[in-house]
């Protein structure tokens, strides 16, 4: 989530903390490893439970998928939590209010991984997305991209 556009209003910038090496690696690898299970068990479960009473308590469809986004920002805020305790990622910011701001922009992640998505989320508690198809094949997190209303990018041979 390097922005390396002068002109932008928001950058962020996401590393890895610094190398380890042998033994000393080994607890951050442990901490990684544990986050990304809880990420994958935690989008199982919402999905389960949570999110689809959100998605359908009464109210407009535009209320009920704002609701659904809320929710899994904060999920999601906690998982970033988790991975910067863990070492396994820092996360600093500028300019962040422009960005929980940002209605009618796109914000793409200019480094292709999950991590900086989930970054990006978390910091945007509207987001709308288009996610690659083979994510929509993934059982821990496919309810959570279906019941938040994300679209799923196809290709044109659908």
């Amino acid at each position: 989530m390097i922005n390396s556009q002068q002109s932008a209003p928001f950058t962020s910038q996401q590393s890895l903390a610094p190398k380890l090496t042998g033994l000393r690696y080994i607890p951050r690898w442990i901490g990684g490893v544990m986050c990304y299970m809880a990420f994958g068990l935690g989008g199982l479960l919402s999905s389960l439970t949570i999110l689809p009473v959100l998605r359908y308590w009464p109210g407009s469809k535009q209320e009920r998928i704002a609701r659904v986004q809320r929710t899994v920002s904060l999920m999601f805020k906690g998982f970033v939590t988790m991975l910067s305790a863990a070492g396994v990622i820092n996360v600093s910011t500028k300019n962040l209010h422009l960005l929980q701001r940002a209605q009618g922009h796109i914000v793409v992640a200019n480094h292709p991984t999950l991590v900086d998505v989930v970054v990006l989320i978390s910091l945007m508690p509207n987001a709308g997305c288009i996610v690659k198809q083979t994510l929509w094949r993934n059982p821990f997190i496919r309810g959570v991209l279906w019941n938040v209303g994300y679209i799923p990018n196809r290709s044109a041979d659908l």
